[in-house]
């Protein structure tokens, strides 16, 4: 099965100056170097409001797109055990975590997410702490394959 790849900044002004030159579909897949149906649906999708067709903007238009049908995937337990002793018995902060995550975790973003599951509602015991951090980090966060310390 043939691998797809998302067109880049380059592919596009490509087949913006080629077709701007009037050249064919078909003939502007093989200098982007993809199908001559992407051409056209790139041509149709990413266009302006005023029908035409700019690089810049298809790029910000893909952009934008593949930002709001992302999908959010779930805390896995290998990075929840990794969390939950790195935090508890090494006391390393959430810096320290996305550090040691292969795809980057914005970090503002996973503090906001550990800061709603706020830990004032159990005793301050040290079983009651990480229990409670247990609880707090089934959040749904964006994955990251952990590098693990050798």
């Amino acid at each position: 099965m043939k691998e797809y790849k998302h067109l880049n900044l380059v592919q596009r002004s490509v087949i913006s100056a080629l077709k701007a030159s009037g050249i064919k579909q078909k003939d502007i897949a093989l200098y982007a170097e993809c199908n001559p149906s992407t051409v056209s649906r790139e041509l149709s999708r990413n266009k302006t409001k005023t029908g035409k067709y700019s690089p810049k903007v298809a790029q910000e238009i893909s952009e934008e797109r593949k930002e709001r049908f992302r999908k959010e995937r779930k805390f896995t337990k290998e990075m929840k055990v990794f969390v939950i002793k790195h935090i508890t018995e090494e006391q390393w902060s959430v810096e320290q975590i996305v550090g040691y995550c292969k795809k980057k975790i914005e970090y503002q973003w996973l503090e906001k997410q550990l800061s709603i599951n706020s830990f004032t509602k159990t005793k301050k015991t040290e079983a009651n702490y990480t229990n409670t951090l247990v609880i707090s980090l089934s959040i749904e966060v964006e994955h990251c394959t952990l590098v693990k310390r050798k």
